[in-house]
């Protein structure tokens, strides 16, 4: 919950404060191999769905994805012969082990720079009123995390995410809760063997996609630098869990 209303700005009355959680689409960690460390599924008690995935590699269609899968689960909540008022809001949101929206690309385009954090949804254009809010996504591209780690909120989330791998023990002043929860969380130490084989496995996978993807851009482009290695990201010792 403190996850979801740092990376959402949800403060005040707007603030999660429960939270269900949803059956995932995707298998499990330990019953099969993803390139997508982290899948959840959660509703808030007024109804808002949120879809949450931790993304290590930007494959093809990834943001088509995304958007599919959004809208796949504001439609799935309509059974047959259920008024369209009955429809609930849906978040998607996406933390990213990479960049989409390269600074440069954006001022090549004259455009502003996208923020590590952002948050989407449909605007009218003349007026910018933001009236169409049923399917919203939010995204935390990891790699334009800056220097020094922040005190608190999303960009803390996004220091721990990139850095819990290269601690040896808990900060201690990093303040009881939440953050020091997920950090525990991380330990490998503290997983059992079945979720420690499963998540080697998926690393490998991770690993052979990288190389693949080096090796056919090699093919390519003759004589060209492999591109370096993403950064480990932060993971999470309980498959499905947050």
């Amino acid at each position: 919950m403190r996850l979801l209303n740092d990376l959402l700005d949800r403060r005040g009355d707007r603030a999660i404060e429960a939270i269900e959680y949803l059956p995932s689409e995707q298998l499990p960690i330990v019953e099969g191999w993803k390139l997508s460390i982290l899948d959840v599924r959660c509703r808030e008690r007024s109804g808002t769905t949120f879809v949450v995935e931790m993304q290590l590699l930007h494959v093809a269609g990834f943001m088509n994805r995304v958007v599919y899968n959004a809208c796949k689960a504001y439609v799935g909540q309509l059974k047959r012969g259920d008024p369209y008022a009955t429809l609930s809001d849906v978040v998607a949101i996406s933390i990213c082990d990479f960049i989409l929206w390269p600074d440069a690309e954006q001022e090549d385009a004259k455009l502003p720079r996208i923020p590590m954090l952002s948050r989407w949804n449909m605007t009218e254009q003349a007026s910018g009123n933001r009236g169409l809010l049923q399917v919203q996504y939010a995204f935390l591209e990891l790699p334009k995390l800056p220097e020094g780690r922040p005190e608190t909120g999303a960009a803390l989330w996004a220091w721990l995410f990139v850095h819990a791998p290269e601690l040896t023990e808990i900060p201690s002043d990093l303040p009881p809760g939440p953050y020091r929860d997920a950090v525990e969380l991380a330990n490998e130490a503290t997983f059992t063997s079945l979720e420690l084989d499963a998540y080697q496995r998926v690393m490998d996978e991770i690993q052979q996609a990288r190389e693949y993807g080096e090796a056919k851009e090699a093919r390519v482009k003759p004589g060209a630098r492999s591109r370096p290695k993403l950064r480990r990201s932060w993971h999470s010792s309980k498959p499905g869990g947050s």
